[in-house]
């Protein structure tokens, strides 16, 4: 068993709650476990004008919350850090949750701001060993924020955080099934009209390799998985750009019952999976990146290494 401090770290994501329990020891890091809920925290809350957490999905996530706090209790941990993102942050009720939560299960949440987010996502992606010297994108689309960040191995360049999630888009521009090209086109406006000023800071930096990480970027490596160059059993995979825009292409004119017969696209991103991959295409064709890199760590890590 490795030596050193065991943390649990908790993700509550707009769309899925992620736990972590690992072992760090200096500059090791030993994983005892991960588990991912579908909770959709965010679900009817990003278009109710309220901003309000419905009960249904404070329901989800409580229940989820006393389920990962199960798991905890069986290993020797020393810490626990949870940490609230998009959903937390806009919801009115965030607080009345995280004092809910707290008086249910004895986990202190911490509601962090997009910038923090972006740059403990950074520090995940940063252990992961696939930056050098050259600038790199860092993508994150979760279920209500997107976080881009332009960094190298050296530090952090640019960030920020984009109200631009695949839940929140969802619901803001819901698609036919399938989805209709006028209805893609309109998504795809809109989000070059909210990263404008992302287009400015993409031309000075160039970056040359695209990261994704986390929520669809998994099941993007886990559809290409077949095609997917070797990485030696390191925590991230090149993906072929054709291979990438050969998916979209698929997918983006798919029924959710094509989807659902797809070998490495888990169900509870059947229905968000083409929403993402348009907020992908999208930031790739303004990137104009030579390489894409798809990273198994994200901000959970980033929290194991910095707290």
């Amino acid at each position: 068993m490795a030596a050193g401090i065991t943390k649990a770290i908790i993700d509550l994501g707009s769309n899925t709650f992620n736990l972590l329990i690992a072992t760090v020891d200096k500059s090791n890091l030993y994983i005892h476990i991960q588990e991912e809920r579908p909770v959709k925290l965010g679900k009817g809350s990003f278009m109710n004008g309220l901003r309000t957490l419905q009960s249904e999905a404070i329901e989800r996530a409580m229940n989820t919350l006393n389920e990962f706090n199960t798991i905890i209790k069986s290993y020797n941990v020393n810490e626990v850090h949870a940490f609230g993102t998009s959903a937390l942050r806009d919801a009115i009720n965030g607080e009345a949750f995280i004092n809910e939560a707290f008086i249910n299960t004895g986990i202190m949440i911490k509601i962090i701001s997009g910038d923090e987010e972006a740059a403990l996502i950074y520090e995940g992606v940063k252990c992961c060993g696939g930056l050098n010297e050259y600038p790199a994108l860092i993508v994150d689309i979760g279920g209500g924020s997107v976080e881009l960040i332009l960094a190298d191995n050296t530090g952090i360049l640019w960030k920020r955080s984009y109200n631009l999630g695949a839940v929140r888009m969802m619901e803001k521009f819901p698609f036919s099934d399938p989805a209709k090209v006028n209805e893609i086109n309109r998504l795809e406006e809109y989000l070059k009209t909210e990263l404008s000023d992302f287009n400015k800071v993409i031309n000075q930096y160039k970056p040359i390799v695209f990261v994704g990480c986390s929520g669809c970027f998994e099941s993007i490596r886990d559809i290409l998985e077949p095609m997917l160059m070797e990485c030696h059993n390191l925590p991230y995979k090149f993906i072929s750009l054709n291979d990438f825009y050969f998916l979209y292409a698929n997918l983006k004119s798919s029924t959710i019952n094509e989807r659902k017969s797809i070998n490495g696209l888990v169900d509870f991103r059947v229905e968000t999976i083409v929403t993402a991959l348009v907020i992908t295409q999208v930031i790739m064709s303004l990137a104009n990146t030579v390489k894409f890199l798809q990273c198994d760590y994200a901000m959970k890590e980033g929290i194991l290494w910095t707290h």
